[in-house]
This record gives C-alpha cells, sequence and structure tokens, in this order.
C-alpha cells in the first residue's frame, strides 16, 4: 500500500462491480455528485446518506467509491477489503471511509476496519468508519442535496443573499427589530406578469438551499426545512420542486 499512497484514488474507478439484485436487503445506486461533477457509486441507502454528506463538506475536494483492494494476511488466511470511499481533502490529506451501522459491524467487518485503519495510518492517511447519522439532520441534508447542482445557483442572486444574511436576525417567527433595514429586493418581477412573485421565491429559495448544501455563507442547514414548508404551503409551489 505504501507504493501508491500517492496515487490519486479520488479518480479511480470502482474496483468491483455494484450489484443489483432481486430479493437483497441492500439498494445499491449511482448519486450524482456535486463535488466530483460526476455519479459516484452507493450499495446501501446509508452509504447514499454519507455520499450527500461528504458531498457538501467544504473540505472536500474529490470522493470515490470503492477506490482500491486492501489484501492482508490474519494469520489463518488471505482476506481481502475494499472501502466504501476515498476522499481528497483540500489541503492533499486523504481520507478513508467505510460506512456500517454499529449494529451491523460483526467480527469479519471489525478486522476488515481495523486492518484498514492501520493500513491508513503507515501511509498518513485518516480512517474513518461511519455510522448512522442525526436523522432529522439528515432528513434536512436530502432536501438540500436535491439542489447541489449548479444550475440552481444564480451568482446575482446569491451574492445579494450573502449580503442580507451577513447581519444577524433573530429566529423565525420573532419580532424583528424596526431599525432594522428590509432586505434588498433580490429579483424584481416584470410589470404585468402574473407569475412574478412565485417565480422570484422559487428562484431565491433555490439559490438560498444550493448555499446551504455546499454550506456556502450564514446558512442554517436545522432551520431550512420548516422555512421550505412555510413557503411552500403559502405560496402554492410544491409541484414545481
Amino acid at each position: 500500500m505504501g507504493q501508491g499512497w500517492s496515487t490519486p484514488f479520488e479518480a479511480a474507478a470502482p474496483v468491483r462491480d455494484f450489484r443489483w439484485t432481486k430479493g437483497v436487503e441492500s439498494f445499491a445506486g449511482w448519486y450524482y455528485c456535486a463535488t466530483a461533477r460526476d455519479h459516484v457509486g452507493y450499495e446501501s441507502w446509508l452509504e447514499r446518506d454519507h455520499l450527500i454528506l461528504m458531498d457538501r463538506d467544504p473540505q472536500v475536494v474529490g470522493i470515490a467509491s470503492q477506490p482500491f483492494w486492501l489484501h492482508w494476511y490474519d494469520g489463518t488466511r488471505r482476506r481481502r477489503h475494499a472501502p466504501d470511499y476515498f476522499v481528497r481533502l483540500a489541503d492533499g490529506r486523504a481520507r478513508v471511509v467505510d460506512v456500517r451501522a454499529d449494529d451491523r459491524v460483526d467480527d469479519a467487518a471489525a478486522e476488515s476496519f481495523e486492518a484498514m485503519e492501520r493500513a491508513c495510518r503507515a501511509v498518513g492517511w485518516e480512517f474513518v468508519r461511519a455510522g448512522t447519522p442525526d436523522p432529522v439532520f439528515m432528513a434536512n441534508a436530502r432536501w438540500l442535496a436535491r439542489y447541489r447542482r449548479r444550475r440552481c445557483l444564480r451568482w446575482l442572486i446569491a451574492v445579494r443573499l450573502l449580503e442580507a444574511f451577513a447581519e444577524p436576525a433573530p429566529p423565525l417567527g420573532l419580532h424583528q427589530p424596526t431599525h432594522r433595514p428590509r432586505p434588498p429586493n433580490l429579483a424584481p418581477a416584470r410589470r404585468g406578469h402574473p407569475s412574478g412573485p412565485p417565480t422570484r421565491l422559487l428562484r431565491r429559495l433555490r439559490n438560498v438551499t444550493h448555499l446551504g448544501h455546499h454550506r456556502t455563507g450564514p446558512v442554517d442547514l436545522l432551520r431550512l426545512l420548516p422555512i421550505k414548508a412555510r413557503l411552500l404551503a403559502q405560496e402554492g409551489e410544491a409541484h414545481q420542486l
């Protein structure tokens, strides 16, 4: 493994095929990763969830699934293991991620993770065994991930949104101070355009959620879902999302 420590595994193709078999408990698929600008594979919903979280991490610049095989001898037989993800960080460091819920880590899996951790430590990589994330946080992250693609971003609106959010504001539902200036008019509708307000609303919402997914600016992930539900209920635009 030391011979390949400098290999750009974040650009590697999977070393084994993903299996789509009827009746199996896991669910494999491909997820469009905005960080890699390509589809990255996963073999379970839990792996997909962690792929979403890695995709929105500003420190992550590259992700690959099933990037290599680790071979070792456990004293009685030869074994091998392919980690779930290889992650390249912005400062050049490498992180290897294995995803498994705590209650599904049996003795064989624990030995594989220990062997992978030793190998990563030997070459200066970080190893992470990721479990089940907080369900409320993950539900919000999945919703934000719907707006991860660049087509949801309008730079002019995004810049003005960040300017509007730069000043701290009280939580939703609290009285706004009378001295606080109103936010700028981000996207004025054309005169006589009947669908102007809903269009402006959706355009702003897509930009806010895109920024929220990529953790750009002071966007609170856990408070966005109530905002979304409130806005859609008022405007009746759920079918457009």
